[in-house]
């Protein structure tokens, strides 16, 4: 009876606990089905009850901001571009020792401090504007006749040949020249640059001139003698006359086995054009050289001197467009006398056509000018009215003549200045007088004669 009611107990106990665990079963399935379905209404998407028209709009409006943003995006990679060029225009500038042009140039720029490139030029500018110093040195004045461009002309053994081999400089001469020239840290600079008036005590004197370059840079002038191409050369191996070539740039005519050739080749004018347009630095601020003309067989190879040619007014035109662009390119012009006369040892009265003539013919043509170079170096007497006339008639304020190194001489009311004569006799006989500019022996040209006393 014990045991029987016992397991009677026990089955009793058994389906409570069943009953049980059943209902928690059943509560945790409920827990469970509550929590789906209140996280299933939670995450419901909410009804979209915009129309097709609200659709649209908030389209357009993505599609607009995305296109300004490209747009804007465009604008500031051309502003960029527009910069990194400037900054090689600006660069030139300063390599030509144009350096506050730079830095104006590129403050110009709209927000020119929004761009590293520029605000880094602008720093590069004002570093090397800061380092600049005073020339304390002599300024050499070197020059040349008209190059001659085909030694089997000149030196063919004529009567000119000797003339030609002791006055003249070839073409690859003057190219070696000037590349050594460029590579010992000369610049050229204009005769202004040297001597100019100031005001003083009242009236107006001439003084010496502050010429800053960076360390070790070393200003010289150069000027070529009878820019005229006589007719006594047409044959020789020279060139013709100065142009202008397709480009508006000065070249030279030649004649070239029988056929005319323009080319920048030829003569000092295109070459030395070309070789600053190289070399920026070799030229202060543009300047290149002084041209020497005479007037008695016209100017830059045009017979503007000659009433009977027939192209006198077209030749006169001629040059004047071509002296306006070589001022505009950095030359400048000097007298050379009308007819090449030995001014010292003329008369007075003689001097005075010669100087009238000139201007007349030559002056008013190339705009005028205030620098006289002597024709064979030889100066008058400065306390002479040959001088007076001279200087208060004719304005010249400079004068330049010949002697073996640089010289200058500075007074209240004028510039003396010599030049060197960078030619075949200076370089055979005396090639000591060029070492500072450079060596005789790389330079001098295979191609010239024996030199005949």
């Amino acid at each position: 009876m014990a045991s029987q009611q016992h397991k009677k107990n026990s089955s009793g106990g058994n389906l409570k606990k069943l009953v049980i665990i059943v209902w928690i079963l059943v509560l945790i399935l409920a827990a469970a089905l509550c929590s789906i379905l209140l996280f299933g209404k939670k995450q419901a998407p909410i009804p979209d009850s915009s129309s097709p028209s609200d659709t649209g709009q908030h389209a357009a409006q993505t599609n607009e901001r995305e296109t300004e943003e490209v747009k804007r995006q465009e604008e500031q990679k051309k502003k960029e571009e527009e910069a990194a060029s400037l900054v090689q225009e600006t660069d030139r500038l300063a390599l030509g020792y144009f350096y506050q042009d730079a830095i104006e140039k590129v403050k110009s720029f709209d927000q020119y401090e929004n761009y590293p490139v520029l605000t880094d030029a602008l720093s590069r500018y004002q570093s090397q504007l800061d380092s600049l110093v005073p020339y304390e040195g002599d300024v050499s004045h070197v020059f040349f006749h008209s190059l001659i461009a085909d030694t089997s002309k000149a030196f063919d053994g004529d009567s000119m040949e000797n003339g030609y081999n002791y006055w003249m400089t070839t073409v690859s001469e003057f190219n070696k020249m000037m590349e050594q020239m460029y590579k010992r840290g000369y610049v050229l600079v204009d005769i202004h640059d040297v001597a100019g008036p100031v005001e003083q005590d009242g009236k107006t004197v001439y003084r010496k001139k502050e010429i800053l370059l960076p360390e070790g840079k070393i200003p010289f002038v150069l000027s070529q003698d009878d820019v005229s191409y006589y007719n006594y050369m047409k044959n020789d191996g020279f060139a013709k006359r100065i142009v202008l070539d397709e480009n508006g740039k000065p070249a030279c005519e030649m004649i070239v086995d029988g056929k005319s050739v323009i080319a920048r080749d030829f003569d000092v004018v295109p070459l030395l054009d070309v070789f600053v347009e190289q070399h920026p630095d070799f030229s202060y601020q543009g300047t290149k050289g002084i041209l020497a003309l005479t007037g008695y067989e016209g100017a830059l190879g045009y017979r503007v001197n000659d009433e009977k040619n027939e192209n006198l007014e077209a030749d006169k035109e001629a040059v004047r467009r071509i002296a306006a662009v070589l001022k505009d390119g950095g030359w400048s012009f000097a007298s050379h006398g009308y007819g090449h006369r030995h001014m010292d040892q003329i008369s007075y009265d003689l001097l005075k056509e010669d100087c009238k003539k000139w201007r007349d013919t030559i002056g008013v043509l190339i705009g005028g000018t205030d620098v006289y170079i002597y024709p064979y170096g030889e100066e008058i007497d400065y306390t002479t009215k040959k001088y007076t006339y001279m200087k208060e008639k004719m304005g010249f304020n400079y004068f330049c003549g010949v002697y073996a190194y640089p010289w200058i001489q500075i007074h209240d009311d004028y510039v003396r200045m010599t030049r060197r004569n960078l030619d075949g006799f200076t370089m055979y006989f005396y090639p000591k007088r060029t070492e500072d500019l450079f060596d005789v022996t790389s330079v001098y040209d295979p191609a010239r004669p024996p030199l005949k006393e």
